[in-house]
């Protein structure tokens, strides 16, 4: 097997699913297999790269399109649609739809969710909090 390969046949081992199978999915070789615990599930699409990058239990990520990671930390049965995802903390339960740009430093807490076309940049959002459609928030509490 190539080193392309290799960070997918670990997470498989670890017991993280492939619902449709791994083709076009990419875990960068600085992402640490350790730190994606079993029971994630990753779509065609997804891109997970940064080596600071937690995924917890139960997370979804790419249910609706391409999911592009870096860097984050993501809680248990979070769950993440499509878009860009930077630097930043979703809390245990989070809920994120389509075309969705997280940008650096930003803390969703336990419960926010998101529908679609939302941009957040330095934000806090906290628990429970619901946020709808075509939004663009930087340095929000």
């Amino acid at each position: 097997m190539d080193d392309c390969g290799k960070p997918l046949k670990l997470l498989s081992e670890r017991g993280v699913l492939f619902p449709q199978g791994t083709s076009g999915i990419f875990v960068d070789g600085d992402v640490d297999p350790l730190r994606i615990e079993e029971g994630v599930r990753l779509c065609p699409g997804c891109r997970i790269t940064g080596s600071k990058t937690l995924i917890r239990k139960g997370a979804r990520l790419g249910l609706t399109g391409p999911c592009v990671l870096n860097d984050m930390v993501l809680g248990r049965e979070v769950s993440l649609g499509s878009g860009y995802f930077e630097k930043s903390v979703l809390l245990s339960g989070v809920k994120l739809g389509s075309s969705i740009r997280i940008r650096e430093n930003c803390l969703l807490e336990e419960g926010v969710e998101l529908s679609f076309s939302v941009d957040v940049k330095h934000t806090f959002l906290l628990a429970d909090v619901v946020l709808g459609s075509e939004i663009n928030f930087c340095d929000l509490l």
